[in-house]
């Protein structure tokens, strides 16, 4: 991502969703952002960092695991996405989630 806008998430931002995996250099930027909002004045700790965890064909502990990896690289929040993991109805959507909450705990 541009710095520019790592930039102007850090500047304006009231937080941010980085796209892709929960890796070092999704770490690295989320670090840059959180320099970028000390330097313009910000407490960084006001910005929340929400990362997504996409269960598709993915195991429960290889979600939670995600999960936890987000929050290694410093993400505040995870968000869990059930689309495409052959759901037929908005109950199983919510059954998904429930679950992955109960195995998550309070990360």
């Amino acid at each position: 991502m541009a710095e520019p806008v790592l930039r102007r998430i850090a500047r304006i931002g009231d937080g941010w969703y980085p796209q892709g995996s929960p890796n070092s250099e999704r770490g690295a930027m989320i670090e840059r952002v959180r320099d970028y909002a000390r330097r313009a004045g910000r407490d960084p700790a006001s910005l929340g960092i929400q990362g997504t965890v996409m269960t598709g064909a993915r195991s429960l502990d290889q979600c939670v695991k995600q999960a936890e990896d987000w929050k290694t690289v410093g993400a505040t929040h995870v968000a869990v996405n059930t689309m495409n993991a052959g759901h037929r109805s908005i109950d199983d959507h919510i059954e998904a989630v429930r679950r992955f909450k109960e195995s998550a705990g309070a990360l």
